[in-house]
């Protein structure tokens, strides 16, 4: 049997993301939000020099073993943690919705425990949902036949992220292909009448399953 991840079928590829936890000091207990997620495959740019995905490629991006926040200016994969679009807008949304977002700056969850009642609004009366967006890289290194190759030893160092502009990807990584966008999302809000609002709206109680508390 084929089985996959996505939430579309025939699409059988395999993503994995963190499960969210949260954890009750009542009944000393971790509770488990639900958790749906979406994805996109966008060509940025032009379609001239695109090629397909190729079968069987794999990648890592972001680090399950980390625990601390990014710092600005440090190096990391494309991902981020957002409000989702639609529904009210809450205080601090302008700051922590998607679209205007730099993620430098408010791409974890530092940004959340720092405007608890952007946090309240969103969760409690908003709509609810926390996403983890994730953009894979979208250009390959490729073989003296040049050929895409689709593995490394650390699942990480064939592949890199296009600019912006034309040449979209620099020499070492000639071989365009479209972005694979992994929007999670994490239903905080239903957690809400089951733990009650002091619970999930306190950050502090926020576990991955990968034992992060900082997003």
């Amino acid at each position: 049997n084929i089985t996959t991840s996505s939430n579309i079928w025939p699409n059988l590829s395999q993503y994995w993301i963190p499960s969210l936890y949260i954890w009750n000091p009542a009944d000393q207990m971790y509770h488990i939000v639900p958790t749906f997620s979406k994805t996109y495959y966008r060509l940025r740019g032009t379609r001239e020099g695109a090629n397909p995905i190729p079968h069987n490629l794999r990648f890592l991006i972001g680090d399950a073993s980390r625990t601390i926040p990014f710092t600005e200016g440090e190096p990391r994969d494309s991902i981020k943690w957002t409000f989702t679009t639609g529904g009210p807008t809450p205080s601090g949304d302008k700051i922590f919705k998607r679209g205007g977002q730099n993620p430098e700056k408010n791409g974890d969850w530092e940004f959340l425990k720092a405007n608890p009642q952007a946090v309240y609004d969103y969760f409690v009366t908003g709509r609810g949902q926390l996403e983890m967006n994730m953009n894979f890289p979208n250009c390959l290194a490729v073989d003296a036949q040049g050929k895409p190759i689709l593995d490394s030893a650390d699942h990480r160092s064939h592949g890199t992220y296009a600019d912006r502009r034309d040449p979209w990807c620099p020499p070492e990584f000639p071989y365009r292909i479209p972005t694979v966008n992994l929007e999670a999302r994490y239903e905080v809000k239903k957690m809400v009448s089951r733990l009650g609002a002091d619970v999930v709206t306190n950050l502090d109680n926020w576990f991955l399953s990968t034992g992060d508390n900082s997003g």
